[in-house]
């Protein structure tokens, strides 16, 4: 099962297994590594375990450094915008912009500067989507649990520990889908699957169905961020070291918070 209370996500991230980490095999070992960490969604499921996080992006490392090395006082400190305001004309230093800017737009590879119009809307449900009282204070209580047990190095995947762990690598996926994320086009997916291959512990491996760098098996039909050139749904796959398969598959609404 996983760990309650559930903490959130803790980065508004395009691309988040946050919601869809159900359907992924449950961690077999106490050490969840996640090489290619993003909004680390499928460990904040898990967040009572040892996490490794390793993220090349400076942006996405950057957020993540206040959440685990700055603490519930420095995230309660950090200023709400009002309306107008722009991150790039406040006095923050870097890494405090990234984290808010990854909750002042939703569901972004990297942050924004100033509160997108479906922040301002003035619905309900803003309040918990969007940078304000609420979220800053969740993710306050989330830096309060996850402190001194998580980690994050900026590098490569390669850049991880190698050691026995439960091995979640969710890379930017092969072809356009992959295109949002930065580094992607510097990414070897032969080299990343003999890297794979070679871990210690279980080792679970996100794709789309049809990537073929790995024998991946389709895993389900999941919402998705709609765009010009995305349809709003993701069929997405797995590949797992041990044999496992997904703990259930998902139809098109199976990306909704329930527990298997």
């Amino acid at each position: 099962m996983v760990d309650r209370p559930h903490l959130g996500r803790a980065l508004s991230y395009f691309g988040s297994k946050y919601a869809t980490a159900f359907m992924y095999p449950r961690p077999r070992h106490e050490v969840i590594v996640e090489p290619f960490a993003g909004g680390a969604g499928y460990s904040l499921r898990y967040w009572r375990r040892r996490v490794v996080l390793v993220e090349r992006s400076p942006d996405v490392c950057g957020a993540w450094r206040v959440l685990l090395e700055r603490g519930p006082d420095a995230v309660r400190g950090l200023p709400l915008l009002e309306p107008d305001d722009d991150l790039r004309d406040m006095d923050l230093d870097d890494d405090a912009k990234r984290l808010i800017g990854f909750w002042v737009n939703s569901g972004t590879a990297k942050p924004c500067n100033k509160l997108c119009s479906w922040a301002l809307d003035g619905q309900p449900d803003r309040a918990t989507a969007f940078w304000g009282p609420r979220v800053r204070e969740r993710l306050a209580r989330l830096s309060a649990a996850i402190q001194g047990r998580w980690t994050i190095i900026e590098g490569d995947y390669a850049s991880a520990p190698d050691e026995e762990a439960t091995w979640f690598v969710d890379p930017p996926y092969q072809g356009d889908l992959g295109d949002h994320y930065w580094g992607k086009n510097t990414l070897d997916y032969a080299q990343l699957a003999a890297w794979c291959q070679s871990r210690k512990g279980q080792v679970i491996v996100c794709e789309r169905t049809g990537a073929d760098w790995l024998p991946f098996d389709h895993a389900g039909t999941v919402k998705a961020t709609p765009g010009a050139r995305r349809k709003g749904t993701a069929d997405e796959a797995v590949w797992t070291n041990t044999g496992e398969h997904p703990v259930r598959q998902l139809d098109l609404w199976g990306n909704q918070e329930h527990e298997p």
